[in-house]
C-alpha cells in the first residue's frame, strides 16, 4: 500500500514542498513535528488533550505496508528538511474494506493561501 517515490510541489508562496512515503528514519521529524502542535490541533487529530508518547510517535513512524499509507509533507526551514502536514489512511483489519483517515498539517501551514 505504501508508495516508493516522491513528488516535489510548489506552494503559492514558492516554497518547494515533498511530499513523499513516512519510513522509520523520520522518527526525529515526526516527534518534532508532533511536539510543535498547538493543544487545539493536537485534539483534533487524537482526540484528547494527551500527548503520544515516544513509543506512539515510533509507530506513526514504522508503518504496516499491507493495511496502512503514511505520507509526510517536508520543507526546508533554516537548512533542514522539516515536516509540515502528515496524511494517513489505516484499513481496518476486517474484510468490510473500511479505513480511517487523517490529515495533520502544522499549526504555521494550517491556512495558507
Amino acid at each position: 500500500m505504501t508508495p516508493t517515490t516522491s513528488e516535489t510541489w510548489i506552494a503559492a508562496d514558492g516554497t518547494v514542498i515533498t511530499i513523499r512515503p513516512i519510513s522509520t528514519a523520520d522518527l526525529a521529524l515526526e516527534q518534532e513535528f508532533v511536539d510543535g502542535l498547538s493543544a487545539s490541533t493536537g485534539y483534533q487529530r487524537l482526540m484528547s488533550a494527551r500527548r503520544p508518547s515516544v513509543e506512539e510517535v515510533k509507530r506513526f513512524t514504522d508503518i504496516n505496508p499491507e493495511r496502512e499509507l503514511a505520507l509526510i509533507a517536508t520543507a526546508q526551514a533554516q537548512g533542514r528538511e522539516r515536516q509540515i502536514g502528515v496524511a494517513r489512511c489505516v484499513k481496518e483489519p476486517s474484510s468490510s474494506g473500511a479505513a480511517e483517515f487523517a490529515i495533520v498539517l502544522s499549526d504555521d501551514w494550517q491556512g495558507v493561501d
